[in-house]
C-alpha cells in the first residue's frame, strides 16, 4: 500500500564507547594507541548519517564507499593511571526495505558484466566452490533458471537444514562456509557465508552485509547477505532470521528480499582492509563490529578492552 519500498523510518541515536583496561602492561607514558570503531554506511535504506560528537575530537571517518566503515582515533598516553576511553555518538535514519520481489519480474543476467563476474566468483578461503558446494547448489536449484527462484530455494534449504548455534571466533575457522556445510549449523555469519557461497556457485551474485541489530532490549551484532537480481538490484536476505511463523507467504518469507528497519549497517563486505590500515593482526579479520585496538603496533584482543553500545530508536513520520 506504500508509494515505494522504503517504509516505517526510524531515527536512531547511538553512542559507542571503548575502554582499554587500565592494567594493560603496554599502557606506558608515550605509548601510541590506535582505535577503530563502527560507523554507519550511507546506503539505500540507511540515510542522513550525522556524527554528533566524538572523543577524541579529531576522529577520522572512512569514506562512504569503504567496504568496512570506521571512525578512527589515536591517542598518546600521557598519564598511564588515567583511563583510556574512545567514544563516538552519531545519528542516522533507517527504513524497512520492502520491495516484495516476485520471481515473475526477475530478469536474466549480463554474465559479461564486472558485477556478475565479481559476485559469482570464489573468494578463498571463506567462499570456495568445493565439489560438495557445486553438487549441493546444483541439487537445490535443479531445473530452475530464474535467478530469484534459485536464491529462494537456497534460502529455504538453509531454513530447513541449518540450525543456529553460538559460534567460536571467526579468526579460528579456516573456511567459514565449509564449516557451515560440514556441521549444518552456525551463527548468523556462518549461515550468511554458506548462503552466499551456494548462491554464487549457482550463478546468483551474492555478497556480505553486517553490523548490528537495534531492536530495543534485544540489540546485538548481526550478519546477513544480499543477492543481486534485476530489476531490483541488491536485495537483502537474512538466512539466520529465516522463516516467520505465518500462513501468509509474504510474511513467512519476509526476510528473503526484504528487511526490517532495526539495523545498523556498517559493512558491505567481509575481510577488507580498514581505513587507515591496521598494522597488527586484527582480532576479527573477517567481520568488523566491536572494533579494533592496538598499542605501539601490537594488537589488543577483545579481553584487553570493553565496549559499550547504547542505542535509541524513535519512529518518525514517513514521507513515502
Amino acid at each position: 500500500e506504500s508509494d515505494g519500498p522504503l517504509i516505517n523510518p526510524l531515527r536512531q541515536h547511538l553512542t559507542y564507547t571503548i575502554r582499554v583496561h587500565k592494567d594493560n602492561p603496554r599502557l606506558k607514558k608515550g605509548a601510541k594507541i590506535r582505535c577503530w570503531m563502527p560507523f554507519p554506511q550511507e546506503y539505500r535504506q540507511q540515510q542522513d548519517v550525522r556524527l554528533v560528537r566524538c572523543d577524541p575530537e579529531d576522529g577520522y571517518i572512512a569514506p562512504k564507499d569503504a567496504p568496512q566503515r570506521t571512525i578512527y582515533f589515536k591517542r598518546t598516553v600521557d598519564d598511564p593511571s588515567e583511563p583510556v576511553v574512545f567514544q563516538a555518538e552519531y545519528e542516522f535514519t533507517t527504513y524497512a526495505y520492502c520491495p516484495m520481489p516476485n520471481a515473475a519480474d526477475a530478469r536474466d543476467y549480463d554474465t559479461s558484466s564486472e558485477l556478475y563476474k565479481t559476485y559469482t566468483a570464489e573468494r578463498l578461503p571463506h567462499i570456495r566452490f568445493s565439489e560438495e558446494v557445486k553438487r549441493l547448489a546444483g541439487e537445490i536449484t535443479a531445473g530452475v533458471t530464474n535467478p530469484l527462484e534459485k536464491a529462494r530455494r537456497i534460502f529455504l534449504w538453509e531454513c530447513h537444514n541449518m540450525r543456529y548455534c553460538a559460534e567460536v571466533e571467526y579468526s579460528t575457522i579456516p573456511s567459514i562456509s565449509a564449516k557451515g556445510l560440514a556441521t549444518r549449523r552456525g551463527d548468523c555469519g556462518v549461515q550468511a557465508l554458506t548462503f552466499i557461497t551456494l548462491c554464487r556457485a549457482a550463478g546468483v551474485p551474492a555478497r556480505w552485509q553486517s553490523g548490528w541489530t537495534t531492536i530495543p532490549v534485544h540489540w546485538n551484532m548481526h550478519d546477513w547477505a544480499e543477492i543481486y537480481v534485476e530489476p531490483w538490484g541488491w536485495l537483502p536476505v537474512d538466512p539466520s532470521y529465516g522463516l516467520t511463523d505465518s500462513d501468509d507467504p509474504r510474511v513467512r518469507e519476509f526476510f528473503f528480499g526484504n528487511q526490517d528497519p532495526y539495523r545498523l549497517i556498517v559493512n558491505l563486505d567481509f575481510g577488507r582492509e580498514l581505513d587507515p590500515p591496521k598494522t597488527s593482526f586484527r582480532s576479527e579479520p573477517a567481520d568488523f563490529q566491536r572494533g579494533e585496538v592496538e598499542i605501539d603496533g601490537h594488537n589488543l584482543y577483545f579481553d584487553d578492552w570493553d565496549w559499550d553500545y547504547d542505542v535509541r530508536s524513535e519512529p518518525i513520520e514517513s514521507t513515502n
